[in-house]
């Protein structure tokens, strides 16, 4: 056995089951090393922020499984909250004295100190594993790095205050960071971070991450390739709720248009790796969320001071020039396609095949993509975002008389209604025509998707519904969009399609709504320079020319991956 090649070797492991790798173990020692390779073992490490663990890390796999460690992950839990007791008389009390309602600024910075301690530690940590292997000529690593936003659990006794922040958490000196190479891949989830419960209250809180992070930390690995981002999707508060958990769940505009704009301002700060080719950014994750609103309302103008568009959209046009892949999901104006300042240069997308875009429902001036189906809601204004607009860092006598409503407990009665499903060709036509502009700057793009969430739940509203407008399933989450493929591209799952279609493939999933001509060429326009016939597609066997469920542009989006679209 020690005569045969060590590709021999890992070719015949290649195709045993696990439990048959067990058993090569003692072979030999090229079985044992081919064993180890193929078993999956060394493939994952979820690394703690202790000495421990980082001692575990480096003895696993500062050898020849240096190669098999494809993924890290990485979990941060800020302190517990809980209340001091004291003891008065045989009683156990809280300590009153030491509790506040609001964070200060003194924890807020404590907070930054503690997560930027713990991102150094893991950096720390893959730089001396990086460096091991390099000096041992392991090759570069190609090694997947998951990091979650920190979590914190906070006891029951403890105001509903503090379960509900606003700030961001900010990570200090990224500069100062090492570099890591093995890094391929980077993903961080702001939310839902496996096990935490999300239910109100929750006695486990998931702090909000500033935008900018992502953009410092892969700014760290020259040689990543793909980048992800999962979390925003409770940025806006949900309405319709009582009026006391309205008060605590309150998502404050300030701290909101900030990391929008400081994001913005990091990208032009900020080179990302030049080998960087895909980009899964969702930050309307979880997109159930947006089932929480009240479509009724007016929206704080997200855009203002800057008099060419929304900064934050334009940032991420900026950072999708050099990409091959490009996955959002997003609150966006038209800049995300094209500028709106006539300074700026004509935007190319030279290598992009692959574009899928889930858009929210309004706009980041405060404005709606969409209206009622009599026009409700055409003309709903924005507000400007104002100084008070941030949570308080002192304890008010507001806070105390909210606190008063809720000793007897909060009904969690909601009452959301969604009513917008008819275009607002006022705000919707110039985004879809920016888009359809750039289509025609992207020469390689194989596949396209362009839709948003709608939901109809409004039947019980009188003044919006007077029985002429009901749909057949009053909850099914609903999708309005467009998508595309070039010839032999899997396209959407619906009727009709072709699998290995010889030409370019056009749906219109909008209902019975229908573009100008204007629009409607160019979006026809896209791929037309291989000379290849278009086939557009309005309605199909199983919705007609009703409005679809979301789950056509769902399936569309998990083709190979959310991220990793399947191409050929």
């Amino acid at each position: 056995m020690d005569n045969l090649a060590q590709e021999l070797v890992d070719l015949i492991s290649s195709f045993l089951p696990r439990d048959d790798l067990k058993n090569t173990l003692t072979v030999s020692r090229k079985f044992h090393v081919s064993a180890e390779r193929f078993c999956g073992a060394y493939s994952n490490f979820t690394l703690q922020a202790n000495d421990q663990s980082k001692q575990k890390l480096l003895d696993t796999f500062s050898n020849h499984r240096f190669n098999y460690l494809r993924r890290v992950e990485f979990h941060i839990a800020l302190p517990e909250l809980r209340k001091k007791k004291r003891r008065k008389r045989n009683d156990v009390v809280p300590d009153w004295d030491k509790f506040t309602c609001r964070e200060s600024q003194e924890e807020l910075n404590t907070n930054d100190r503690y997560f930027t301690d713990h991102i150094v530690f893991l950096f720390g940590a893959l730089k001396v594993l990086g460096d091991v292997a390099q000096e041992q000529n392991r090759g570069p690593g190609r090694i997947e790095l998951i990091v979650y936003a920190p979590t914190r659990h906070v006891d029951a006794s403890f105001c509903l205050h503090r379960r509900y922040s606003s700030w961001r958490i900010h990570l200090l000196s990224p500069s100062l960071l090492p570099t890591l190479t093995s890094i391929r891949s980077l993903h961080i989830h702001t939310r839902g971070t496996g096990g935490v419960a999300l239910d109100y209250p929750p006695s486990e809180v998931v702090a909000k991450l500033e935008l900018r992070l992502m953009l410092d930390l892969a700014s760290k690995m020259p040689e990543l390739e793909s980048l992800h981002w999962e979390g925003g999707g409770d940025q806006g508060t949900p309405s319709a709720m009582s009026e006391a958990i309205m008060h605590y769940y309150r998502n404050y505009e300030g701290p909101w248009r900030d990391s929008r704009h400081g994001y913005a301002a990091a990208v032009k700060e900020i080179p990302l790796p030049r080998g960087l080719r895909n980009l899964s950014l969702d930050f309307l994750f979880p997109l159930a969320d947006l089932d929480q609103v009240d479509q009724r309302v007016a929206l704080p103008d997200l855009v203002a001071p800057f008099p060419y568009g929304d900064v934050f959209s334009s940032s991420l046009r900026t950072l999708s020039y050099q990409l091959r892949r490009l996955d959002l999901r997003v609150l966006a104006d038209s800049t995300l396609f094209w500028p709106l300042d006539p300074s700026s240069s004509v935007p190319f997308w030279p290598n992009l095949e692959s574009l899928r875009v889930c858009f929210h429902f309004a706009s980041p001036w405060g404005t709606w993509y969409f209206q009622g189906p009599k026009g409700e809601g055409s003309h709903t204004p924005s507000y400007s975002i104002t100084s008070d607009m941030y949570p308080p860092l002192t304890d008010t006598n507001a806070e105390r008389e909210w606190d008063g409503w809720i000793e007897d407990g909060i009904e969690e009665e909601t009452d959301h209604v969604m009513f917008r499903v008819k275009p607002l060709d006022e705000t919707l036509t110039p985004f879809l025509t920016a888009f359809a502009k750039a289509t025609a700057r992207m020469p390689k793009l194989k596949r396209f998707a362009l839709w948003t969430p709608i939901q109809w739940n409004a039947d019980f509203i009188p003044e919006l519904n007077d029985g002429q407008y009901v749909m057949e399933d009053t909850h099914e989450r609903l999708a309005w969009g467009i998508a595309y493929t070039a010839p032999g591209i899997s396209g959407l799952d619906t009727q009709p399609t072709f699998e290995d279609s010889p030409f370019r493939q056009l749906w219109w999933k909008v209902g019975t709504w229908r573009p100008d001509s204007v629009l409607h060429e160019l979006i026809r326009g896209i791929g037309c320079n291989s000379g290849v016939e278009l086939m557009e597609y309005w309605r199909d066997d199983k919705y007609q020319d009703d409005i679809v469920g979301n789950m056509v542009f769902n399936l569309f989006e998990d083709l190979g991956s959310f991220g990793v679209p399947n191409l050929t």
